[in-house]
C-alpha cells in the first residue's frame, strides 16, 4: 500500500514539474491535428489571420521581453564575475566557457551552411525574396559600426546599414543595360541593434565588476530588472501551448506539401543532433585530451549518472548535487575546484543550447529563402555566442534566444512554431551536452590547478602544525593558558596574536 502511495505521489510530482512541457506537447498535437481538418474548408485570409492571432500575440510578447531580459542578464552576469578572487581558476574557467560556446556556435553554423536543412520546396517559403546587393567591405564596416553604437537609445530601435544608389549603364558588348553603384551612404533602418546593445551591456557590467562597492546600487537595480523580467517571462511562457498550436496551424495551412515540411524538420533535427554529437564527442573531448592528457570518453562515462539526470530533468541547476558527486568521487576532482567551477558553468554557459539557437535561427532564414551574407552570418553567430553565455534560466529560454538572433539580422520568426514541435527532444539532448561541458571544465581546471592546490594544502597543513606546536609549547611554559580559549582566542587567530 505504501508503495502504491509513493508511486502516486512521485507520479503527481513529475506531472507538476513537467506540466508546461506536457501542455506544450498537447499544443503541438492539436496544431497538427487542426491542419487536415481546416484545409478542406478553404478558409479566407481573414479567417487564417484570426486562427494565427494567439500565436502572433505570443510572439509579440516574446519580442517585447527580449531587450530587458537580454540587457539585465548580460549586465548582471558580467558584473558577477570575480576576477580578483581565485584569479587563476576564474581565468581558466571563463576562458573555457567563452571558447566552448564559440566553437559550439561555429559547429552549428557550418553544419547549417553545408546541410541546408531549411531548403524545402513548399509554399512555406517566400519565393519572391531577392537577396539585397552588398559588398564584402561594407558588410564588415556595418558590422563594426553596429558593434560600437554612437547612441545606445537609438540602438534599441534602429541599426545602421550601407545604402546604395544605382545608375543604369549601357554595355556596348552585350547591348544590355546594367545597374552599377553610383554612391554609398550609411543609413539607419528599423530593427534593434542587438549586437551594439550586447556589447554595451557587457562593457557596462565589466566596469561594475571592477568597482563592486561603488556600483552596488546599479547592480541591485539591474538584478531587480532581471528578476522582474524573468518573472514576467516565466508567467507569459504558460501561454506557450496555445501559441504553439496557433503558430503550427497557421504555418501549415498555406502549405500544399506537408511531406516537404516534415522532411525539412527531420533534416533540422538531424543537423542539431549531429552538431551536439560533434561538440560533445569531438570538440569537447579533443580539448579535454589536449589539456589533461586523459581519456575524455572514460571521464564522460564516469559522469554518466549526472548526464542522464540532466537529460531527464532538463536542467543542470537541479542536478548540481549529482554533478558534484560524479566529479569528486568518480573522477577525483578536488572539492575546491568542483565547488567553484561547476556552479560558475551552470550559471553562465550553455554551449549545447548555443548549437540549437544558431541552427534554429538559420533554419528560419533558409525556410524563407533568405540568402544570408557574410555579415549577417557573423552577426547571428556573435549574438548566439553571447546568448550561450547569458541564457536566462527559465523553461524554453532558447525560444527567446532564437527570436533575439533572428531580430539581429531581420529574419522573420513566425515559423518558430514548427521548431517548438521538436523542442521536447532537442531540449533533453542539449541539456545533456551542457552537463558534459560543465564536468569537462571542472576536470580541465583540476588538471591545471592540481600542483597549485596541493602546494597550498601542504603549506596550510604545515602552518597548522606549527601553530599547534607553538601553542602547546606556550601552554606548557605558562605563557599562555586555557584562559586564552575562554576569552575567545582561537588557534586560527593565534598566529596573528603572537606576531
Amino acid at each position: 500500500m505504501a508503495t502504491i502511495e509513493c508511486s502516486g505521489t512521485c507520479c503527481k510530482k513529475w506531472i507538476l514539474d513537467n506540466l508546461l512541457l506536457i501542455l506544450t506537447l498537447v499544443g503541438v498535437i492539436v496544431g497538427f491535428i487542426l491542419v487536415p481538418i481546416l484545409q478542406p474548408l478553404n478558409l479566407s485570409d481573414d479567417a487564417i489571420m484570426w486562427i494565427g492571432m494567439p500565436g502572433e500575440l505570443f510572439m509579440r510578447g516574446l519580442n517585447c521581453m527580449v531587450l530587458p531580459v537580454l540587457t539585465a542578464s548580460c549586465v548582471t552576469a558580467t558584473a558577477s564575475l570575480e576576477p580578483r578572487s581565485n584569479g587563476k581558476m576564474s581565468g581558466i574557467s571563463f576562458g573555457f566557457m567563452v571558447c566552448m560556446v564559440f566553437l559550439a556556435v561555429t559547429v552549428g553554423i557550418v553544419l547549417c551552411l553545408v546541410i541546408q536543412p531549411g531548403k524545402i520546396n513548399s509554399d512555406i517559403t517566400d519565393d519572391d525574396y531577392k537577396p539585397a546587393y552588398y559588398e564584402t567591405q561594407d558588410v564588415i564596416a556595418d558590422l563594426l559600426r553596429n558593434m560600437i553604437t554612437d547612441n545606445i537609445v537609438k540602438a534599441c530601435l534602429q541599426s545602421i546599414y550601407t545604402a546604395y544608389t544605382f545608375e543604369e549603364t549601357n554595355s556596348t558588348d552585350t547591348n544590355t543595360t546594367e545597374l552599377q553603384v553610383a554612391s554609398k551612404s550609411s543609413e539607419y533602418g528599423s530593427g534593434t541593434n542587438l549586437l551594439g546593445v550586447l556589447i554595451f551591456s557587457a562593457a557596462f557590467g565589466a566596469a561594475m565588476c571592477v568597482q563592486k562597492e561603488e556600483t552596488r546600487a546599479m547592480f541591485n537595480f539591474m538584478w531587480a530588472l532581471r528578476t522582474i523580467s524573468l518573472k514576467i517571462l516565466t508567467v507569459f511562457l504558460w501561454c506557450l501551448p496555445i501559441g504553439t498550436a496557433s503558430l503550427i496551424c497557421t504555418s501549415l495551412l498555406g502549405v500544399d506539401d506537408i511531406t516537404a515540411v516534415w522532411e525539412s524538420l527531420g533534416k533540422f533535427v538531424g543537423t542539431v543532433i549531429a552538431g551536439l554529437a560533434i561538440h560533445a564527442f569531438i570538440t569537447l573531448s579533443l580539448t579535454f585530451f589536449i589539456v589533461t592528457r586523459q581519456n575524455p570518453y572514460v571521464f564522460q562515462f564516469r559522469c554518466l549518472k549526472a548526464i542522464v539526470m540532466a537529460m531527464i530533468t532538463k536542467t543542470n541547476a537541479a542536478t548540481l548535487p549529482v554533478i558534484f558527486k560524479v566529479c569528486e568521487v568518480n573522477n577525483n576532482i578536488h572539492k575546491t575546484v568542483s565547488n567553484y567551477v561547476v556552479p560558475l558553468n551552470v550559471s553562465f554557459k550553455s554551449d549545447g543550447s548555443a548549437v540549437f539557437i544558431v541552427s534554429g535561427a538559420m533554419w528560419l532564414a533558409q525556410s524563407e529563402n533568405m540568402q544570408l551574407n557574410a555579415g549577417q552570418v557573423i552577426t547571428m553567430g556573435i549574438v548566439a555566442w553571447v546568448m550561450g553565455l547569458s541564457l536566462p534560466a527559465v523553461p524554453s529560454a532558447s525560444l527567446v534566444a532564437i527570436v533575439t538572433v533572428c531580430s539581429s539580422v531581420g529574419v522573420p520568426s513566425y515559423n518558430i512554431g514548427l521548431l517548438i514541435s521538436m523542442e521536447w527532444l532537442l531540449d533533453s539532448l542539449r541539456t545533456g551536452v551542457n552537463c558534459i561541458s560543465h564536468c569537462s571544465c571542472a576536470g580541465i581546471v583540476n588538471s591545471i590547478m592540481a600542483d597549485t592546490i596541493e602546494s597550498a594544502e601542504s603549506e596550510l597543513e604545515k602552518l597548522k602544525a606549527v601553530e599547534e606546536h607553538d601553542l602547546e609549547d606556550l601552554k606548557q611554559s605558562g605563557v599562555v593558558n586555557l584562559a586564552i580559549n575562554k576569552d575567545g582566542e582561537t588557534a586560527g587567530s593565534f598566529r596573528q596574536y603572537t606576531q
